[in-house]
Order: C-alpha cells, then sequence, then structure tokens
C-alpha cells in the first residue's frame, strides 16, 4: 500500500511541477509545487490564476487515477485467475462437513 502511495503520489508531485511552470506566474508556481500555497487564500489570487491553480490540480489528479486504471485492471485478471481451494473444516460440525448436526437451540422458559 505505501508504496502504490509513494509512486502516485511522485506521479502528482511531476504533473503539479510541470503543469505550475506552464500556467502559473513563478511565485504561486514555487508555492503550488512546495506545498505551501493555503486552500482558503486562493481567492487572494485573483480569478485567472485561481483558475489556473484548480486546472493545475486537475490536470495531476486525473493523470495519477488514469494511470491507476491499468494497476486495477492487472490486479483483477491476477484475481479472477486464482485458484478455488475448498477450505477444509476444522472440529465437528465445521463448515465443508458433510452430515454434520447443528446444536439443538437452547429451550426458553
Amino acid at each position: 500500500m505505501a508504496f502504490g502511495a509513494t509512486v502516485f503520489g511522485s506521479l502528482l508531485n511531476a504533473r503539479l511541477a510541470t503543469g505550475s511552470a506552464r500556467l502559473l506566474p513563478a511565485d504561486v508556481a514555487e508555492r503550488v509545487v512546495g506545498g505551501t500555497l493555503e486552500p482558503g487564500r486562493i481567492g487572494e489570487l485573483g480569478p485567472r490564476t485561481a483558475s489556473a491553480v484548480a486546472d493545475v490540480y486537475s490536470e495531476g489528479l486525473s493523470t495519477v487515477f488514469l494511470s491507476a486504471v491499468p494497476v486495477l485492471l492487472i490486479g483483477l485478471v491476477l484475481a479472477l485467475m486464482l485458484k478455488d481451494v475448498k477450505l477444509e473444516a476444522r472440529g465437528q460440525g465445521g463448515p465443508g462437513v458433510q452430515g454434520a448436526e447443528r446444536p439443538a437451540a437452547p429451550r426458553r422458559g
């Protein structure tokens, strides 16, 4: 799990760096890549810059999610290829034991 988060996190950071350099003013791009841009202060940037910040994050996240699709498909194919193994029962009356009787329900009253 941690390995996947590392890979997809680094992919997001790379996309943020390239998108920020392309679409944002240098000072804002530096704060986006450095992680110091506070979400509550985006409105102070002006409408064009705020829209560009949203575009940068949108492009970065869409790349991350689209790159996860092949990984998920490979996992699905591998899961479907798993051999169906019947588990053996342990103890009396456990799952998989044919003819095992169920214990009687306790009497009330």
